[in-house]
Formats: structure tokens, C-alpha cells, sequence
């Protein structure tokens, strides 16, 4: 049995997001599960351990889009995608992150599990 390390409580989560990893380029997966400590990310390609990456996470807030992107490192690498650490997660992006979150929780159960699929990251606003 595992200790478990984290020091804040996860957050399920179904998004579309994209790792930008140097020398692997832009690398689409879906978020599985989030924390202002790190995430879960499935990944067809998955970056090494201990690699500097940069999660963007694009988050419609009425009819505006916003990508939100959370500086981190590669902790574990498996075949179903990477774990992330975050430095320091800003608080206006975890609340952002969380009211998106949220409404979504009650349609997870009805929500199946997809490969992971290409989604574009709209551009830094």
C-alpha cells in the first residue's frame, strides 16, 4: 500500500488540454484529475520524468475563451499519461479552474471514458 504525498484533495476532471514540452513540440491529452499541487493528464505521448512542461488549459467563461497555463514537472510517466507537479498555482486560475469544474461534476457519471482526442488550444488572451 502507498503513503499518499499530496497535500490538497483532487479534483476529477474531463478537459481537453494541451502539454507544451520541449523537444516533443505541443502534445494533446484530456485532463483526468486536478489539484492546485498537480494533475493527471492522459497522453498517446508521454514526455519523461522529471521534464519541465507547461500545462495550457483553454476554459470558456461565457462566450469568452481563456488559456491558463500552469508551469510544472513530470513526476511519474506511465502508459496512460503523465503526472504533473505545479510550482505555484495562481489563485484567479484555481477559481476559474474550479467554477469550470464544478457544473461538470454532476455529468461525470453520465460522461464515458474517449480516446484521447485532438482539440485545439486557442491562443493566450
Amino acid at each position: 500500500m502507498s503513503i499518499e504525498h499530496r497535500w490538497t484533495p483532487r479534483q476529477p476532471a474531463r478537459l481537453s488540454v494541451s502539454i507544451a514540452c520541449r523537444p516533443l513540440g505541443l502534445l494533446r491529452g484530456r485532463l483526468r484529475n486536478i489539484s492546485n499541487g498537480g494533475a493527471m493528464v492522459q497522453l498517446r505521448a508521454a514526455p519523461p520524468p522529471n521534464a519541465p512542461v507547461e500545462l495550457i488549459l483553454p476554459l470558456r467563461v461565457g462566450t469568452v475563451t481563456r488559456s491558463y497555463r500552469l508551469p510544472a514537472i513530470v513526476t511519474r510517466s506511465a502508459g496512460t499519461g503523465v503526472g504533473l507537479m505545479f510550482g505555484r498555482v495562481e489563485p484567479d486560475t484555481w477559481a476559474a479552474l474550479l467554477a469550470h469544474l464544478r457544473p461538470r461534476a454532476a455529468n461525470d457519471a453520465n460522461v464515458g471514458d474517449t480516446a484521447v482526442e485532438d482539440a485545439s488550444v486557442p491562443s493566450r488572451s
